[in-house]
């Protein structure tokens, strides 16, 4: 469990998690070079805003490049670009001259394929504001896997020398490049199976860490393994208490906004002749009230509506709720639709 518990005043304010046991499992905020990696809806979000809380709340200068604008509604975030608008170096180094703004980095307007030149781009303005002031503090990379995928340019090793406190999330390890990966530290496996995450980060990393130390480990729904390198060091499951300020699901983005066509949901039914896309939760709303009973029962039976919340929506607890609904075989196609409309309408209003 993440406690509201920070020593201040030194670089090496110690972060008080528990385990199951009640122990104090402790993370120093400077020097640890992190990767939280998990399938997609698995928790990562809720594991990293609670972390980065309480990194705002110590004072420490936060940069974050979010791919995917996942972290747009971040209050203690200055948010920069988004679809429409790519920021400049000039504009990012100008939020961070003040010690006190922390600032998220919106890609969403940037091909997948240019993200790592761009990334790789803005890198040495970092640095060297990083070199002058000791800041920004930390460096968060979400989507890891598409800023510094394997085959990355040889600058990609120089950045764990240039950044003490680094911060990679990825639902891919064994995708990131190598160079990066032999400077992590530490691992947080999210999700079920935290050893298939402890997998990749070997096969990724070349590391040796044993996964069957891990074999059993109970990662339900607020739960992690946390694996910090060091003498005699072993991984231990954690509670993770979220933060005060919880990092909002995009309600309007999901409600009514334009999701990408990877992002949306597609009834096709069982031979593939519809193509109908619902690009938002109330296009899903308003085809689902008029899809013919065949085609919703087949999407129902084969679980892709909780699929879709979980993986595209990034939603666990609601693609949950809704599987509910899918596994009970009695319910009809009336009965099941009203229920996960039902469902959908009490979460995620335009408004939120």
């Amino acid at each position: 469990m993440i406690l509201p518990i920070l020593r201040r005043g030194s670089p090496a304010t110690e972060f008080f998690w528990a385990t199951p046991s009640l122990q104090q499992f402790r993370l120093e905020p400077y020097g640890l070079r992190l990767v939280v990696g998990g399938p997609s809806g698995g928790g990562k979000s809720t594991t990293v805003s609670a972390l980065l809380e309480r990194l705002i709340q110590s004072h420490y200068q936060i940069c974050l490049i979010d791919p995917e604008g996942d972290y747009d509604d971040f209050e203690q975030f200055v948010t920069l670009g988004g679809p429409e608008r790519l920021p400049a170096a000039t504009e990012i180094l100008e939020v961070l001259k003040k010690p006190e703004s922390s600032l998220s980095i919106n890609l969403l307007g940037v091909p997948l394929e240019d993200r790592p030149s761009y990334f790789l781009a803005l890198l040495p303005s970092l640095q060297e504001l990083h070199a002058r002031t000791g800041r920004p503090h930390w460096l968060v990379l979400d989507e890891a896997h598409h800023l510094l995928p394997v085959g990355s340019p040889s600058l990609a090793s120089t950045l764990p020398k240039e950044f003490a406190s680094l911060l990679l999330i990825t639902v891919h390890p064994d995708h990131v490049s190598p160079l990066i990966l032999d400077a992590i530290n530490g691992v947080v496996a999210i999700g079920p199976h935290p050893q298939n995450v402890i997998a990749q980060f070997n096969a990724g990393s070349g590391r040796n860490l044993l996964e069957d130390l891990i074999n059993g480990f109970d990662n339900s729904l607020g739960k992690v393994t946390a694996w910090m390198f060091g003498d005699g060091a072993k991984p231990q499951t954690v509670a993770v208490e979220p933060g005060r300020i919880e990092l909002k699901r995009h309600r309007r983005k999901y409600a009514a906004g334009e999701l990408g066509e990877d992002k949306s949901f597609y009834f096709r039914g069982s031979q593939g002749k519809l193509n109908l896309r619902a690009q938002n939760l109330r296009t899903f709303i308003q085809l689902a009230e008029g899809i013919d009973d065949e085609t919703w029962l087949y999407h129902l039976h084969e679980a892709d509506y909780s699929q879709w919340f979980r993986e595209a929506v990034k939603d666990q607890r609601v693609g949950e709720e809704i599987n509910a609904v899918e596994r009970d075989q009695q319910a009809s196609a009336a009965q099941s639709r009203a229920r996960i409309i039902e469902i959908i309408e009490n979460n995620y209003t335009e408004s939120a």
